[in-house]
């Protein structure tokens, strides 16, 4: 059952990975949902909880609290528990220390120790080290190592500063400005993925502070009391800080409770003045701290001892998992019972949701999933890592139960490995995968790229795709997941519309290392996407439009590519490009070759079909947009006649239209281009009108919209003075009407939806559908089969490659998008401008940046060859570019 009234993104995100049970009991390592089901907690709250739940000692410290009637908290009077604890805290501590501070959580007591050592010190400066965590209170989040904890909530940092951690020469280089009050340090990065440093680093950084004049806090709040395989993580090195925090253990796993340890030398009088807290000193709290501290430090610190012992067997067992598994797991780090394995990000090879989620960070947590879901066991990332799988169980885990984690692990790791991840993501729909209805693992998509020549890189780009429709997300969900039983998949598809909701930003969905160009050296790529469609990205407001686009831009930014592609509506919410500031990477929309795709190749098939290009009847629908126009331009070089469709819901369509009628009637009567000299729009004229003496020079100089409007009517007036029945060059906003008269179409228009039915279509009609998502109806297959009907805009590659099993919309291998390979083909180039930007790109250009495609080898596809080259597990549209 979801809660209404704690916080709703919490609620999402374990609902998400099915991580909302209800715990009703817990034991020991183990809790108990409402559904009795048992659970072998491997996280321990984050080592909050040493001896397992519900431990009968510490229950008995709290009932002599009760029993005998002693205060719960009393300040400002002593409590007898309060000294008691921190005289035994200060005898076991790393010698040296002398005062204790109570608080009541970690991130207070980094609190603390920030007032402390300014006020000792007189200096501003917390020094922290990057991907540490102190907290999510005010100082402590600024001491944190992670600027996403921080910029949500303009924390001013003022007076903190971040070095590499692990790196002596980079301590010593800060603290040489002797400004800086205490380096802040944890022994151990727990959230970070626990990371050990070198030995002697502590010891060196406490050599370090004492030269400078800086103070050492060692924030114990994680690796302390006995997790690391000794009573503190100081004692491995035999390093007293100034100050030491505590918390977490402390307290039992019972009752919040955190300590700050300090030298007797810096301890100011200011601070125990003006620093304090209401339930600091708290009788019954350290209670609870006191049987804590005394039953680590029983036997001889034998449960310490134990610690060490099964430590070193995790240890062992996870370093044997990363062996067996080197594909599937990077590395193991920790110490003690504070380890972590990390997982290698999943590619979008076969899946671009497995790309994101590898982006993104989600492979862990779909882990965890799996675990706590099909083999009943917690265990959760590190919170500065969310690529590693925290490993902390309590201190009084046993072999046999390390044995389940690891039988557990090797389990995810065999699907992993297998790319069954419809099987490892079952439990999203509520299956276990032990079920008859396991789904049917598909083949492995595997490609082998073309190694790059050494020192022949000569570029590299982005490109930013986003879904055509929900049911584009679908499919690109790992193989396997349509075999899924139909309630599975209507539950797999109420997980991705609402994880959609939620998190629909952009992030990385594959890596392409290596495109060759056939005049040698190569390009590296990254296909970049969220999740919007069309639909909704265009119902985002201005404000959101820039913010989505930016979020676009520093990710390719981070990979520091040369020249960024904008897909498909991408390009549209920034006007064909003209919305972007960017100074440091070029961009290209890609519409010249789109458009050049589409008329070249509509021209090819036209001729294949014995049809004589001077005598048939051209159509362009979408005519008055970016691909529309060059399209229809270059189309004018070789067919000799044309009718331009706008959209009739547009009121000034008419107007748009007649501008580029003229504009084309332009480049007819100029011939400036070879093919244009005895071809296409011009030799119509030529023949109708003999001459083009009654054209002002003026005009045909003046390549403007007013007038190129004027030149097209100067030109209709010319026809009706001679009695001919129409120009040339067509203008429509009537399909039914005016359609069944074109012999060869090209469609490109940004409506989003098919819209042209199969009645509006002329007998034989030849239709490159250069839309994403398509304009025609795909029953136009099944009603008229004299209608060929073609996905234009494409461009073979100069490899075989794919963008992976997906390949962008699902095209076979070695073809893709002509506005993915326009961006490609200009990295190869290496430009230094941006390119097919605005809606009136020069036809100049478009030629310019065709020629180059061919130059590096790339070269029209054509339909027969897209059939003939698809692959038999080829997937439908999936994203769109």
């Amino acid at each position: 059952m979801e809660s209404l009234h704690l916080n709703p993104e919490r609620e999402f995100l374990l609902r998400m990975i099915d991580f909302n049970k209800r715990i009703v009991q817990a034991h020991g390592s183990y809790l108990y949902d409402d559904q009795k089901r048992s659970y072998l907690d491997f996280s321990s709250q984050y080592g909050s909880v040493p001896f397992g739940y519900n431990p009968d000692f510490l229950w008995e410290a709290l009932d002599r609290v009760k029993r005998n009637h002693e205060p719960s908290f009393i300040q400002p009077l002593t409590s007898i528990a309060a000294e008691k604890l921190s005289k035994l805290l200060i005898e076991c501590a790393p010698k040296g220390l002398h005062y204790a501070c109570f608080t009541n959580s970690g991130a207070e007591s980094v609190e603390a120790a920030i007032k402390l050592s300014r006020s000792k010190t007189g200096r501003q400066v917390i020094l922290a080290t990057q991907n540490s965590f102190h907290g999510k209170t005010l100082g402590a989040v600024s001491a944190t190592g992670r600027e996403q904890y921080r910029s949500p909530f303009l924390v001013d940092t003022t007076g903190f500063d971040h070095i590499s951690f692990n790196n002596l020469d980079a301590l010593e280089a800060r603290l040489a400005q002797k400004d800086v009050a205490a380096f802040f340090v944890e022994p151990v990065q727990g959230e970070g993925g626990m990371v050990v440093p070198s030995h002697g680093y502590l010891q060196g950084a406490k050599e370090l502070c004492a030269k400078y004049g800086a103070l050492l806090v060692l924030d114990e709040v994680q690796t302390g009391f006995g997790r690391t395989g000794k009573l503190f993580a100081a004692d491995h090195e035999g390093v007293c800080p100034d100050i030491l925090l505590l918390a977490k253990a402390l307290g039992g796993g019972l009752v919040p409770l955190g300590a700050m340890l300090v030298k007797k030398e810096v301890w100011t009088k200011e601070f125990g003045l003006y620093h304090s807290s209401t339930f600091a000193n708290n009788h019954l709290t350290c209670s609870v701290g006191l049987a804590v501290l005394e039953r680590l430090l029983a036997e001889d610190r034998q449960l310490i001892k134990h610690v060490a012992s099964v430590g070193t067997y995790l240890r062992i067992e996870l370093d044997k998992l990363v062996q067996s598994y080197p594909d599937v797991f990077a590395s193991v780090s920790g110490l003690g019972l504070m380890q972590a394995i990390k997982l290698r990000p999943w590619s979008g090879d076969e899946s671009y949701f497995l790309g994101m989620a590898g982006y993104k960070g989600y492979c862990v947590p779909f882990v965890s999933g799996y675990l706590l879901n099909e083999h009943r066991i917690l265990a959760i990332p590190t919170l500065n890592n969310s690529g590693t799988l925290r490993i902390q169980p309590a201190l009084t885990i046993k072999s046999a139960e390390i044995d389940r984690i690891i039988y557990a692990l090797r389990s995810a790791a065999e699907l992993i490995r297998n790319r069954d991840f419809a099987s490892l993501l079952s439990y999203m729909t509520g299956k276990k995968v032990g079920t008859d209805h396991r789904p049917t693992r598909r083949e492995k998509f595997g490609k082998t790229f073309p190694q790059p020549e050494h020192g022949q890189r000569r570029g590299s780009f982005a490109f930013f795709i986003h879904p055509t429709e929900f049911e584009d997300v679908m499919r690109s969900l790992p193989q396997g997941c349509e075999s899924y039983p139909l309630d599975q998949i209507q539950r797999m598809r109420e997980w991705m519309r609402e994880w959609n909701a939620f998190d629909s930003s952009p992030g990385v969905v594959y890596h392409l290392p290596c495109i060759q160009s056939k005049l040698g050296g190569y390009v590296e790529g990254w296909l970049i996407s969220c999740t919007m469609t069309p639909q909704e990205m265009m119902r985002l407001n201005k404000r959101e439009k820039k913010d989505l686009i930016e979020e676009y831009f520093q990710i390719a930014r981070n990979l520091k590519v040369d020249i960024i592609g904008l897909g498909a509506f991408t390009s549209i919410i920034t006007r064909a490009g003209t919305e972007i500031e960017s100074e440091d990477i070029r961009v290209t929309t890609g519409n010249s070759l789109t458009a050049m795709a589409a008329s070249e190749s509509l021209c090819t098939l036209a001729e294949q079909r014995g049809l004589s290009l001077n005598s048939i009847t051209g159509g362009v629908i979408g005519a008055a947009g970016s691909v529309g126009r060059l399209a229809a331009i270059n189309l004018s070089l070789k067919i000799g006649r044309l009718v331009l469709f706008g959209n009739p819901a547009n009121k000034s369509a008419i107007t748009g239209l007649e501008s580029l009628a003229g504009e084309i009637y332009r480049h007819a009567i100029q011939g400036n281009s070879p093919a244009s000299e005895h071809d296409g729009i011009r030799r119509t004229l030529l023949s109708m009108l003999g001459n083009f003496d009654f054209v002002p020079p003026e005009l045909l100089s003046a390549n403007r919209s007013d007038a190129n409007q004027t030149l097209y009517r100067l030109v209709q007036e010319r026809v009706r003075t001679m009695n001919l029945c129409a120009g040339p060059v067509e203008l429509s906003v009537d399909l039914p009407r005016d359609l069944p008269r074109v012999d060869a179409l090209i469609s490109a228009t940004n409506q989003g939806k098919a819209f042209i039915e199969p009645v509006f279509l002329g007998e034989n009609l030849i239709v490159c559908d250069a839309a994403r998502p398509a304009d025609v109806q795909k029953s136009v297959n099944s009603i008229r089969p004299d209608v060929l009907v073609y996905e234009g805009g494409l461009i073979q590659l100069p490899d075989d490659l794919s963008f992976g099993r997906n390949n962008v919309i699902g095209l076979p291998s070695g073809v893709n998008l002509a506005c993915l390979s326009e961006t490609v083909c200009l990295s190869m180039e290496g430009v230094s401008q941006n390119y097919s930007i605005g809606l009136n790109v020069p036809l100049e250009e478009a030629h310019f940046i065709y020629e180059t495609a061919l130059k590096h080898g790339f070269r029209l596809s054509l339909p027969g060859h897209m059939h003939e080259e698809k692959p038999r597990h080829s997937v439908s549209v999936q994203m769109v570019a």
